[in-house]
C-alpha cells in the first residue's frame, strides 16, 4: 500500500466512465493495527488484515476537486481491499485527522465456537438465535472491492443511473452490514445482544470497557 494512504487520507474515486467523482476517507489500516499489536490476531477484526476501514461521503463532482466539503456520510466504516490503490484509481486529494467519533464498523453475524455472535469492530456478543435464522439473514463478514467504491455511494445517494446497468442489481451492502438491512431486523438483533441500536460505536465501546481511541494512536 502506498504510504500516502494512511488513516486520515481523503481520496477521490472516478466512476467507471469518468463521468464524475465520489470521495472517501481512510479511517483505519487493520494490518497496521495488528503490526503494532493494538489489536490481537484472535479478534475477528484480524480477518480484515489486508483491508482499510473507509468512510464514504455524499459528495459528487463532475470534475475532480482537491477538497472534501461534505460532512454527510453515506457509509461510515466499511472494509475495502487495496486493489483500487494498487491500480491507482483512488487518488489522494487531502489529508486530515480521524476523530474517535468518526469510528464505526460494519455489523454482521458470525458463528464463533458454535454460537451466533453479533460482531461490530471489537464488539463480539453472542445472541440467542439459531444458525438457520442467521443464515437466512445472510449478513456476513465481507471484504469489498475498492473498485466499486463509487458504485456503492451512487447506489445509496439515489444516483443509480451512474452505475453500469449490468452491475446495478449487485451493488448493495445489505449482506455485508446490518446498518443497511431492514431496520426492524437490526433492532431485534441489537435487542438480543443487549445493545442500544441508536448508540454510536464509541458509546458502545465505553459500555463494554473497550478503549477504541487507542486505535487512533500514532
Amino acid at each position: 500500500m502506498k504510504k500516502t494512504f494512511s488513516p486520515g487520507t481523503i481520496f477521490s474515486h472516478a466512476l467507471d466512465d469518468s463521468n464524475g467523482f465520489f470521495y472517501g476517507k481512510i479511517l483505519l489500516d487493520i494490518k497496521d493495527l495488528l503490526d503494532r499489536k493494538l489489536i490481537s490476531s484472535k479478534q475477528q477484526l484480524s480477518f480484515f488484515s489486508d483491508c482499510l476501514l473507509v468512510a464514504g461521503f455524499d459528495q459528487f463532482n463532475k470534475t475532480e476537486q482537491n477538497s472534501l466539503k461534505s460532512k454527510e456520510y453515506v457509509f461510515k466504516g466499511e472494509f475495502f481491499d487495496r486493489e483500487a490503490i494498487e491500480e491507482g484509481t483512488w487518488k489522494k486529494v487531502d489529508v486530515g485527522k480521524v476523530k474517535v467519533e468518526e469510528l464505526d464498523f460494519p455489523e454482521y453475524l458470525l458463528n464463533i465456537e458454535g454460537k451466533i455472535h453479533l460482531v461490530k469492530g471489537e464488539i463480539e456478543i453472542p445472541i440467542p438465535i439459531a444458525t438457520a435464522e442467521a443464515d437466512a439473514l445472510n449478513c456476513r463478514p465481507t471484504i469489498l472491492s475498492g473498485l466499486i467504491f463509487s458504485d456503492l455511494i451512487a447506489k445509496y445517494t439515489g444516483k443509480e443511473e451512474l452505475i453500469p446497468e449490468f452491475w446495478r442489481d449487485k451493488t448493495s451492502l445489505m449482506n455485508a452490514d446490518l446498518r443497511f438491512h431492514d431496520k426492524a431486523v437490526r433492532k431485534k438483533i441489537f435487542d438480543l445482544a443487549g445493545l442500544d441500536a441508536n448508540a454510536s460505536y464509541p458509546e458502545l465501546c465505553k459500555a463494554h470497557k473497550i478503549d477504541c481511541g487507542r486505535l487512533l494512536e500514532k
